[in-house]
């Protein structure tokens, strides 16, 4: 099936790294230099991922995009992050890692970015630009950095 995906969008620069279990629903639209790097990245049916969209994933649960979802250009969804402990330098920091949860129907905005551990539930809307760093409730819509919940679809 990946070697299917490569035929065909090599001419729209999609790249993926290390492609470690990764997996591709049924009508998946990556647009124009999507990244997904890592293992463990799995994607429903009928998802449509913006231009310049990165997804990394380093944990073992990996990222799971359910069915339905739109990603927007320039969103950032990541699995982990490096330690900030003084005992240690900055460079020798261990990466933290868990996992990320995106439900069906979700829409993310422009330039939206997931952190590790975040469940973003069914039905929410994340408003272009924001950060995402805790749990998103079904059918809520969040903006800002950090996200927070406005109001309620």
């Amino acid at each position: 099936m990946i070697k299917k995906l490569f035929r065909l969008l090599r001419y729209c620069y999609v790249r993926v790294r290390k492609r470690r279990n990764i997996r591709l629903g049924k009508n998946v639209s990556l647009y124009r230099a999507v990244r997904l790097y890592g293992k463990n990245i799995n994607i429903g049916n009928n998802v449509t991922i913006g231009d310049f969209t990165v997804i990394f994933s380093c944990s073992k649960e990996g990222i799971n995009i359910g069915d339905n979802v739109i990603i927007a250009a320039q969103c950032y969804i990541i699995d982990c992050d490096h330690g900030i402990s003084r005992e240690k330098r900055i460079n020798e920091q261990p990466l933290i890692c868990d996992h990320v949860v995106i439900e069906d129907d979700v829409w993310l905005g422009a330039g939206v970015i997931v952190l590790k551990g975040v469940t973003i539930r069914k039905g929410a809307v994340i408003g272009a630009g924001a950060v995402v760093t805790k749990d998103i409730p079904e059918y809520a819509i969040a903006v800002g950095a950090p996200a927070k919940v406005i109001k309620f679809r």
